[in-house]
């Protein structure tokens, strides 16, 4: 028989152009524009495919279609529609529906919809032909009558028949079924309760009732207890009958469709986050009743929106697919494994040892992935962070599980080891308070600078020939809730949240702030230094924000010295010795800090116009008591007098350590010595005193 094919548009010309395009495949093409012309059409010819524009008067394109669906229950369709928003989930309504196809559209596109819906036409038009049918009827007449009407029509299909309810179910065991028609009045059953009984033994098999009973509200408690329609025996004829069985297949096959799409992930077949969320859930469950216990997995592919971005969707869908494949064979019954998120994965997995059933199958996926990596299959493979909770230890619900799980991974995310494939983290309580706490600290920083919590103090930097305060270095202080909190503490959170170039920049302003008001109290020849940080070297603006802080206050750019670390300096050579110099060019001074710890590379040295090196405070702590650090010491103090620049010692605290650099020919030094860090008043004081009367350190005899 020919494929005879109806096209459903409103515009005249769509029609005409739709027409010319199909001419090559030599088809029957009938046209309609209007709803009530195409179900006229439908009423006098059977069409193996009908395309539907989705906007049209009388009715939408949707209603047609299920309108044109109770007369050709076979039939495909494609959907045509000229809006791009259109959401692909609100046209499929059900697996008749194959294709959208969108305008203005190409000639061939539209070819290739076509020749699609008309290969699921057959397909479908074939498997109701192989259609196997159980009719439950114990009077053996109606089972002749229900026999003699379905011959009467084109229906191809295998009818069985049972006469109970238990043989039904015997036959159900041994053979394979399309659907049930059922009639309520059996010997063994008491009417609506066979409904019940079959949904429940065989779930996957729709149910047709076929009744004696014309019974209205007999017919509603049907379909409520699980039947897909209710026919009244004597006036339901072979084609309605055909018809309704068809109807019952595809609505049960569409909400099995749905099920799946709703709870299933489409790619990887993987339960969804809220089905995985049940099974977790039951396996809680169990192990409390079991006194036993339950893993959790959470297992993230790094890099993966990295991966989408640079190869592409379908590249990452592969290896999406590939990992779960890959770790579906690490997993054993009763293990569960879901898709959590776009690239996030669980595995449930109960028993007596949960932390050691989680090692294994850690262990299983490191094996798994290591021969793959052997192998060089070609496939890209991105490393995994997982992160394990467990129950009862860690939590006692599926949500305590899913949080600990996920913070246990992305904390081993945030510290994972670059050349780990597999890197995992089990969840700590304690871990987590500290993380807690950081956090607090990290959005409390956030308002400091607005609550004026922020404070400057300054180390006094002497000239250790005679003792006279040369300089300061400003150091940062947090008041939070009448807590001085240690730099140690929240300067690293500064430099992780990026508010140090704010911090940064107020540091910056109120040291020069603070050298005008000495200016201006007479104290001309203190220096400060300020730290930088290497966000802030890398910064477009932080040359000019220099010069705004030099000009607002009006002070000698000699009184300024800025202190980076050789680690800050070496990020970034170029664009560092671009910055240095420009700073040279004004006179603001630069200072190495923490000298000795860092990259110690003579190149940058000579290279970078830097003013001063600050020995690192803990060779510093072991002078007189390790000889290695009194002589990296002096080789520092060697190398800056050979290349002209001036030396500071950070970090004295003993009579014994000053007179060892002194000797050695260092220039300048801080420290508790001198005095502990103190407000700016403290240090003019110190400076007056400093200035009224000289103290050298006396030479030592033995060092003479």
């Amino acid at each position: 028989m020919e494929d005879r094919i109806l096209l459903v548009d409103d515009e005249p010309a769509v029609l005409r152009s739709a027409t010319r395009a199909l001419a090559p495949l030599h088809l029957t093409i009938d046209t309609a524009a209007l709803p009530s012309d195409a179900l006229k059409q439908v009423a006098k010819h059977s069409y193996s495919v009908v395309a539907v524009d989705l906007d049209m008067p009388e009715m939408s394109g949707l209603e047609l279609i299920t309108k044109i669906q109770k007369k050709l229950p076979h039939a495909t369709y494609m959907v045509v529609t000229g809006k791009l928003e259109v959401e692909p989930s609100t046209v499929f309504i059900s697996d008749a529906v194959t294709s959208i196809v969108y305008k203005p559209w190409a000639p061939e596109e539209l070819i290739s919809g076509l020749e699609y819906a008309i290969k699921r036409y057959h397909q479908r038009r074939h498997s109701e032909k192989t259609k196997h049918v159980l009719l439950i009827e114990d009077n053996p007449t109606d089972i002749e009558l229900v026999t003699k009407r379905l011959q009467a029509t084109d229906w191809k299909g295998k009818l069985t028949s049972a006469t109970s309810l238990t043989e039904a179910i015997q036959k159900l065991k041994l053979e394979s079924f399309s659907a049930i028609v059922l009639d309520l009045s059996l010997s063994d059953a008491d009417g609506l309760e066979s409904v019940e009984t079959l949904r429940h033994s065989h779930p996957g098999i729709p149910i047709v009732v076929l009744s004696g009973h014309e019974d209205e509200e007999r017919a509603i408690k049907a379909v409520q207890s699980g039947a897909e329609d209710y026919l009244f025996k004597w006036e339901a004829s072979g084609r309605s009958l055909v018809r309704s069985i068809g109807f019952a297949i595809e609505r049960h096959s569409n909400s099995r469709r749905i099920a799946q799409l709703v709870h299933y992930d489409e790619l990887t077949h993987l339960p969804k986050r809220k089905l995985f969320r049940n099974h977790l859930h039951r396996a809680i469950s169990r192990a409390r009743l079991n006194h036993t216990g339950v893993a959790l997995l959470y297992l993230n592919m790094d890099r993966f929106h990295l991966l989408n971005e640079e190869k592409g969707y379908d590249v990452a869908d592969a290896v999406l697919q590939t990992t779960a494949d890959q770790i579906r064979l690490c997993i054993d019954i009763p293990d569960k494994l879901g898709k959590l998120g776009a690239n996030e994965f669980g595995i449930a997995c109960p028993g007596e040892k949960p932390a050691a059933r989680a090692l294994s199958v850690l262990e299983k996926i490191r094996t798994v992935r290591a021969q793959n990596k052997a192998n060089d299959n070609g496939v890209h493979e991105l490393p995994l962070s997982i992160g394990v909770a467990l129950y009862p230890e860690n939590g006692n619900t599926v949500d305590e599980l899913l949080q600990y799980a996920e913070q246990a991974m992305h904390r081993g995310r945030a510290h994972r080891d670059r050349d780990n494939d597999v890197h995992v983290e089990f969840y700590s309580a304690e871990t987590h308070a500290r993380e807690l706490c950081v956090q607090r600290m990290e959005r409390d920083l956030r308002q400091a600078l607005t609550r004026q919590e922020f404070d400057l103090v300054y180390q006094s930097q002497h000239r250790i020939a005679n003792g006279a305060l040369v300089g300061a270095e400003a150091l940062l202080r947090w008041h939070h809730n009448d807590i001085v909190i240690s730099p140690a503490e929240f300067i690293p959170l500064l430099e992780k949240s990026g508010l140090i170039q704010e911090v940064g920049q107020w540091v910056l302003t109120q040291a020069c702030k603070q050298i005008r008001l000495w200016h201006e109290s007479g104290i001309r020849d203190i220096r400060v230094a300020v730290n930088v940080s290497a966000r802030q070297l890398e910064s477009e603006d932080f040359v000019k924000a220099v010069l705004q802080a030099i000009e607002q206050y009006k002070i000698p750019p000699a009184c300024l010295e800025l202190e980076l670390t050789e680690t800050s300096l070496i990020a970034n050579l170029d664009l560092t010795s671009q910055v240095l110099k420009q700073f040279g060019e004004i006179g603001v001074r630069v200072a190495v800090d923490d000298f000795g710890t860092g990259y110690s590379s003579l190149v940058y040295l000579k290279s970078l116009p830097v003013h001063c090196l600050k020995i690192d405070q803990s060779f510093i702590a072991d002078i007189g008591i390790k000889a290695e650090a009194e002589a990296i010491s002096l080789a520092v103090i060697n190398l800056a007098q050979a290349l002209g620049l001036q030396v500071i010692a950070e970090g004295v605290e003993t009579k014994e350590q000053l007179e060892f650099l002194r000797d050695a020919g260092c220039d300048e030094a801080q420290g508790y010595f001198f005095g502990r860090p103190n407000p700016s008043s403290v240090l003019t004081n110190l400076y007056m005193k400093s200035h009224a009367s000289k103290f050298p350190v006396q030479k030592s005899e033995d060092k003479a």
